[in-house]
């Protein structure tokens, strides 16, 4: 955060903080949806899948 601030030419990491927080968040929700489309449904047998 605190290279970003630097580079935004902000004088703190609170207003990158602030202002970037609800990308942050996207991008996690999207990773953890891409790695759930991976994993198996739950009771959903090796054979099921095949």
């Amino acid at each position: 955060m605190k290279v970003i601030s630097v580079q935004l030419g902000r004088s703190t990491t609170t207003i990158t903080r602030d202002l970037y927080q609800h990308v942050r968040q996207a991008v996690l929700d999207d990773a953890a949806e891409k790695i759930a489309a991976f994993l198996p449904a739950r009771g959903e047998s090796a054979q099921a899948r095949s």
